[in-house]
């Protein structure tokens, strides 16, 4: 039988750029697929090379995936090369993982990593016909995403004069955990009639695909029509509600057939009530069959219990415990998610090292804070924050420069624009609006707690730097490029470059550069010129004819939050050279991110 393996192309990037430092197990795979089909989407370091911990350090890793991901092999590194034949999979990994033939990926050297140092193994270490290939697949954007969301709450009891909570935490969590494993759960698909659990599926035929369950789903008034039901499979992520079983045979498998027993034990206890709420997002394959969700929901319900019970033991501080709380990131240039957890009211600043060590586990640049709470994923459908759309770029279509090198803001940021918070900027506050834009971006990136600066805390600011007198405040006075600079120094700590041209006609002349800037620093730029500001998201630049497109974020639009009218009517969208005004001057200011983590 050959099976076939898929690399993604940034596994191959990434693992190019690390330092190996020792020879033997240094890290793990992930990805999904069944026995013949192998795709390996991301990897994870070990920090210490210790076969005693090679289980543990696996069981960390799952908790962190989402259903659907695990770990589908080894990275192995020899100092000297050798013979592939040499590597040895360790037997209680081999147990743990209960999964043949795993894929090895053989470092023999430093330097360039290709298909090549990739194969198969069987537990024996016989080797496996194989075809190894490299793609670029977006699995976000190809697989259906559920997501179960449920407040669990477990009461811990220990005798008053207990200092120690740990073993009743266990126990609770323990005692949950088995209930999942040993069947207990139903799932919902919401809005639907569609439920399964304990090998029964109802509400839609055994051999339905779960690609389908859209034409189960009914909307407010009853139905869902064709369109539809289109829209919401290809923007949204189906909701699933969970379910314990309280009666029938799989709710009492763990209790014994015989007359009950009450045992009264007296004393004095204390309690506390600690909330779960469940958060597990599920990457589904085309083509996965409705009775076989349970089995990925299951296994991805019990990952985060167990996940929660170490945040919770972890943070705990004598009888005042922290209530876990679930953050879906995607680290940069990396097609998976990590369902990192952290405790509820603890400070970034107490987290860094928790941080560090996701940057280290999955091979991130500590220089970017990629594992702040703030940098959670955006859900397939979810376009609105706090009342304002977020990212109105996605979904635009390409720009048309052939050949072209496109470089687009990084992150997430929010589109402000003319007329919203109730306020009439209209006409005299469009540099206001890109100003918040870039606030945005970098309170959604983590670079800052502060939220988005109000027209009047921008001119205060300016009065504090010594900018603008007292008068100033309350006014409907224009501002520049340089006064944007100067509010984000002052508000956020963030300093820029100040990139000046005599006419519009020069910008394009700026492609590389503003190339450059998307490809180091990944934060919007705003653009001022004549009577005019706009925010850039980013250049399409092709190197060898230096033609140039500019995406575009405009904050003279005065209408609603609608996607479709903003990115029909241009008010985002990529313009040429001619966009600007050829007798203007031009000053843009490139908000430069700190170093962080």
């Amino acid at each position: 039988m050959e099976v076939c393996v898929s690399v993604h192309s940034e596994v191959l990037r990434a693992l190019q750029n690390v330092t190996w430092k020792k020879s033997g197990l240094c890290g793990f795979l992930v990805g999904y697929g069944d026995a013949q089909d192998r795709k390996v989407v991301a990897f994870t370091l070990r920090s210490e090379i210790d076969c005693k911990r090679v289980v543990p350090d696996a069981i960390e890793v799952e908790r962190l995936l989402p259903g659907g991901l695990s770990v589908c092999g080894i990275i192995v590194h020899n100092v000297h090369p050798t013979d592939t034949t040499e590597v040895a999979i360790p037997n209680e990994l081999v147990e743990h993982l209960d999964l043949s033939p795993l894929v090895v990926c053989h470092i023999k050297t430093e330097g360039k990593v290709t298909s090549d140092n990739f194969y198969l193994m069987l537990f024996d270490n016989t080797p496996v016909k194989k075809t190894v290939k490299t793609t670029n697949t977006n699995l976000l954007a190809e697989y259906q995403f559920f997501q179960i969301k449920a407040n669990i709450p477990i009461t811990v009891a220990v005798e008053a004069d207990c200092k120690d909570w740990s073993n009743s935490i266990e126990t609770e969590v323990d005692q949950l955990c088995k209930r999942v494993s040993d069947g207990c759960c139903m799932y919902a698909i919401s809005d639907s009639a569609v439920m399964f659990g304990q090998g029964q599926v109802k509400g839609v035929q055994d051999n339905a695909l779960c690609d389908n369950l859209y034409e189960y789903m009914q909307a407010g008034d009853g139905f869902l029509t064709r369109s539809k039901q289109k829209d919401l499979k290809k923007q949204s992520c189906m909701q699933v509600e969970i379910f314990f079983l309280a009666s029938g045979e799989a709710a009492f498998i763990n209790i014994p057939t015989c007359a009950p027993v009450i045992q009264r034990k007296m004393g004095t206890y204390k309690c506390v009530k600690i909330n779960l709420p469940l958060n597990v997002i599920s990457l589904i394959k085309s083509g996965t069959k409705v009775n076989n969700l349970q089995k990925i929901f299951d296994q991805a319900v019990l990952s985060q219990l167990q996940a929660m019970k170490q945040c919770i033991l972890k943070f705990s501080q004598g009888d005042r415990f922290h209530t876990p709380e679930v953050f879906h990131i995607q680290p940069e240039d990396l097609p998976f998610i990590v369902s990192v957890i952290f405790p509820k009211g603890v400070s970034e600043q107490d987290l860094e090292s928790s941080r560090r060590h996701l940057h280290d586990l999955f091979g991130v640049v500590a220089d970017w804070p990629v594992f702040k709470r703030a940098n959670v994923f955006l859900l397939p459908g979810d376009r609105m924050l706090n009342g304002y759309l977020i990212n109105p770029h996605i979904g635009l279509p390409p720009s048309g420069i052939k050949d072209g090198k496109p470089c687009i803001v990084h992150g997430k940021y929010t589109y402000h624009h003319y007329m919203q918070d109730h306020f009439d900027d209209n006409k005299w506050g469009c540099a206001y609006r890109s100003l918040q834009t870039l606030v945005s971006w970098f309170h959604l990136q983590g670079y800052t707690d502060r939220p988005v600066p109000s027209h009047k805390e921008i001119q205060q600011a300016l009065v504090a730097v010594g900018d603008k007198d007292a008068s100033f405040v309350g006014s409907k006075k224009w501002i520049g490029s340089l006064e944007v600079s100067y509010c984000l120094e002052q508000l956020i700590q963030v300093t820029s470059k100040i990139i000046s041209v005599s006419s519009g006609s020069e910008l394009s002349s700026k492609g590389r550069e503003l190339c450059n800037h998307f490809t180091t620093q990944g934060s919007p730029i705003m653009i001022g010129g004549g009577v005019l500001a706009h925010t850039i998201l980013g250049v399409d630049f092709n190197e060898v004819t230096g033609d140039v497109k500019f995406l575009i974020l405009d904050p003279h639009y005065t209408g609603g939050e609608d996607i479709k009218v903003i990115q029909d009517k241009g008010w985002c969208g990529w313009k040429g050279p001619d966009f600007w005004d050829s007798n203007a001057h031009y000053n843009l200011c490139l908000p430069q991110r700190p170093t962080a983590i």
